[in-house]
């Protein structure tokens, strides 16, 4: 076969739309491939170019975990810097620069346990109670959220920001919340579960326009999916009462006429299909 050239690297002399991407970058141990994708995809940009996590969510196909776990990295190594922006001493949103080297001077701290790490647990609280009062009429939690709800809200909150104000975004939250209340998700668990189920399919189908008439009848239509799924498969309604009750494993198995998820015989009387809803294969 006629080789085009002798060199086994070929590369194109191009005069105008190229990138410039440092070798001690490529070359780096410390970057794995998702983290190279994303440093070459940000280069790309320019200057003035806003730096989003949903801009590299969008373009990559990662879920939120993973988009942040590269950010974070990238963090870590000092290709990114990350800055924080309070208003009012609250948590408000962050800004992104990008650097095609480490940035210098920054100490090498370990990575956030979180996506967006806490700002403090005082201001998570506050946060939470907030959005709380927003959607219950003043109503208090009788537990807290979890940190893991606070940065999924603090996520979905900042991709709001997308359609409209801050602050609206916060009291679209606070409204998706008192729908639910007022549709029977009495607990905060069970409220924030379906909001954030809304905010999680509203963002994959990436929605434009009026971002609060798409979430509103996105609610409509999935909590018709949850009463008629409840309606049409009322089995699966019970195994999956009883995985939450159970909760895999963090709670005493209250059914005596059913052997705990533990026991072999367990498999004899749960149907395969619903095995899984509590952990068991």
């Amino acid at each position: 076969m006629k080789k085009v050239t002798e060199q086994f690297i070929n590369k194109s002399t191009l005069k105008e739309n190229y990138s410039v991407v440092p070798n001690n970058m490529l070359n780096d141990e410390g970057l794995d491939a998702d983290c190279l994708a994303v440093m070459v995809y940000l280069l790309s940009k320019p200057n003035n170019w806003i730096v989003k996590p949903t801009n590299i969510q969008n373009r990559f196909k990662y879920g939120r975990d993973k988009t942040y776990r590269v950010i974070n990295q990238l963090v870590k190594r000092q290709y990114i810097v990350r800055e924080e922006h309070r208003v009012e001493g609250q948590y408000a949103s962050f800004s992104y620069y990008v650097y095609d080297s480490p940035f210098p001077c920054l100490p090498d701290t370990a990575e956030p346990d979180t996506a967006e790490p806490d700002t403090a647990n005082k201001d998570t609280t506050k946060y939470l109670k907030l959005l709380s009062k927003e959607s219950t009429n003043g109503e208090q939690p009788k537990t807290a959220p979890t940190n893991e709800v606070s940065e999924s809200y603090k996520w979905y909150k900042n991709w709001l920001t997308e359609y409209t104000s801050y602050k609206e975004a916060g009291v679209i939250i606070g409204k998706l919340r008192k729908m639910a209340h007022e549709k029977g998700w009495k607990s905060n668990e069970d409220k924030d579960k379906l909001v954030l189920s809304i905010f999680e399919r509203a963002a994959n189908a990436k929605p434009e326009g009026d971002i609060y008439a798409y979430l509103l009848v996105m609610f409509k239509n999935i909590t018709s999916e949850i009463k008629v799924a409840a309606t049409v498969d009322p089995v699966r309604s019970k195994w999956e009462a009883r995985a939450k009750a159970y909760d895999y494993g963090k709670n005493k198995w209250i059914f005596n006429n059913c052997p705990p998820p533990t026991d072999p015989e367990f498999k004899h009387h749960c149907p395969p299909q619903y095995l899984s809803l509590f952990g068991v294969t």
